[in-house]
């Protein structure tokens, strides 16, 4: 089933759920989720929020019927800012975490055994703007420019060495920790996820961290299969 947020708010709440995603740092809009305030985990009042629908259809807080995961410390917000929370019986599957308006991507099949739409560079739209010299320069939506800076700055740091067959070829420099926060909100481009849930779930282990990460840089192809 659909995992639920709690946002702890000790007074009357005055933002709007997107207003409020943003604050706590949850990485996704908040657009079409209902809401209801209630007493949640830790004995915290605040706004338990879930995306209902006829298979989903419970929006309510259980201590017994629910395993809770507080958020970490991440960007300078503190820990506990939010929590997610997924049925005992029935955790959240990758269906179930897909965003409505995901973007085009590979399938690669992470830790829990599913297949999840990573999206590259090389899927990502472009768009034409014409230059004053007449010609067109196609550019990626200013919302993934994060995305193609982040890789090229990998790129960058990595070393050019030649093989023995007189080649080069580009030795990365690996930095598992950093790259797990990158592929985090990687993945929350095209699901509702979180870093406490991504945890939960053993999606990355180290080896997939670096193949995903080589992949993305062009080092390794990922598959062409297309959602």
């Amino acid at each position: 089933m659909r995992p639920l947020f709690f946002v702890p708010i000790s007074g009357q709440p005055t933002d709007s759920p997107e207003t409020l995603f943003r604050k706590v740092g949850l990485p996704f809009p908040a657009v079409g989720i209902d809401s209801i305030r209630t007493q949640g985990p830790d004995g915290q009042t605040g706004i338990l929020f879930a995306w209902l629908d006829p298979k989903n259809n419970q929006l309510r807080y259980s201590s017994k019927e629910q395993f809770w995961i507080p958020a970490v410390a991440q960007d300078g917000m503190t820990a506990g800012r939010y929590w997610v929370g997924m049925w005992s019986d029935s955790p959240p599957t990758e269906r179930d975490l897909r965003r409505p308006d995901h973007r085009r991507g590979n399938l690669v099949r992470l830790g829990n055994n599913e297949r999840w739409l990573i999206t590259t560079p090389e899927t990502l739209e472009r768009y034409a703007v014409p230059q004053p010299d007449g010609t067109l320069q196609w550019v990626v939506d200013e919302q993934f420019n994060w995305l193609v800076t982040e890789l090229e700055h990998r790129k960058a740091a990595g070393i050019v060495r030649k093989d023995t067959d007189g080649k080069e070829v580009l030795s990365v420099l690996w930095d598992d920790e950093n790259d797990f926060w990158f592929l985090c909100r990687l993945l929350a481009v095209n699901y509702r996820i979180t870093p406490e849930l991504v945890g939960h779930l053993r999606l990355f282990s180290n080896s997939a961290i670096r193949e995903i990460t080589a992949a993305l840089m062009g080092l390794v192809l990922l598959s062409n299969e297309e959602a």
